[in-house]
């Protein structure tokens, strides 16, 4: 999830091109959607979110799909309680792969 383009095809492109389906959402609806017609293994919250729908969407999804781990991209602080969490001002797409990689734990 985020609203910046550039950040959410980025993204997209690179969770793919390592082997995930990965579903983009750029507004709430679109959040919602993916939700409610997709079984998430993770949900990637990014940067770019103010922190009130980074809330609102952690306490949807918690409620609505409570088995799926939300996860924060932050670059300065985290603004969820969340123990997934990943300082996304790290310039390695290959650390953002292993972060993901560890948060599901792949054993590949």
């Amino acid at each position: 999830m985020s609203i910046e383009p550039a950040l959410l095809e980025t993204r997209h492109k690179l969770l793919e091109g390592a082997g995930y389906t990965a579903f983009k959402a750029s507004s709430w609806t679109e959040f919602e959607q993916a939700c409610g017609a997709h079984h998430l293994d993770l949900i990637l919250l990014g940067q770019s979110l103010p922190p009130s729908l980074k809330h609102d969407m952690d306490e949807f999804a918690r409620k609505q799909c409570p088995r799926t781990k939300v996860a924060e991209l932050y670059l300065y602080a985290q603004s969820i309680p969340s123990e997934y969490a990943f300082n996304a001002s790290v310039p390695d797409p290959e650390e953002l792969l292993g972060f993901v990689k560890r948060t599901l734990g792949d054993k590949n």
